[in-house]
């Protein structure tokens, strides 16, 4: 706790740890998802957009997954309790993703992500997934680096300037047609 900590009496939070997992295509982060769902048991699926949410509860339904998906502004921290979270996607601008990952109060997140996503293609995903496919990395192979990680929220951060007002969406890319020239 640092010195300004102490006299205001507030510890600062410890940071969320964030395990991104970032596949070729969106087939790829399906498959590891479900990998994801065998392996744990007490899962809590985020998304942030409600089209997200309706594509992956589909998707659940279609091959007879008990999952549910919750909406990220709906989130109560109770469905949360002792649960590994896991986001499907991240959100365009890190700030709010940043505050809303804090207010968890969990050690760590998983967020999936694909290089086909509309965050992806707006900073040459399309580049990474050729240079990805000539190194040979399998399609249902996720890519996992703090280099990543750190490429993400700086990508995140660029956007993040460049929003005046925001306006929400329903989808990630329709926000991208909303919120930025």
């Amino acid at each position: 706790m640092g010195i300004f900590s102490f006299l205001s009496g507030k510890a600062s939070a410890p940071e969320v740890v964030i395990k991104d997992m970032v596949w070729m295509h969106e087939a790829g982060k399906q498959q590891g998802c479900i990998s994801l769902l065998k392996q744990y048991s007490n899962v809590a699926l985020i998304a942030w957009f409600p089209e997200t949410q309706r594509h992956w509860q589909s998707f659940f339904e279609q091959h007879s997954i008990a999952a549910t998906v919750l909406l990220a502004r709906q989130v109560n921290l109770l469905q949360l309790v002792n649960k590994i979270i896991i986001l499907l996607e991240h959100y365009p601008i890190f700030t709010k993703e940043h505050d809303f990952l804090q207010s968890l109060k969990v050690p760590e997140v998983i967020i999936l992500s694909s290089m086909d996503e509309p965050l992806f293609t707006r900073f040459g995903g399309e580049r990474i997934i050729d240079l990805m496919q000539k190194l040979g990395v399998d399609e249902n192979e996720a890519i996992e680096h703090k280099l990543i990680t750190q490429s993400l929220k700086q990508a995140q951060k660029k956007l993040e300037d460049k929003v005046i007002t925001e306006h929400n969406a329903n989808s990630m890319k329709e926000w991208f047609i909303l919120n930025m020239p």
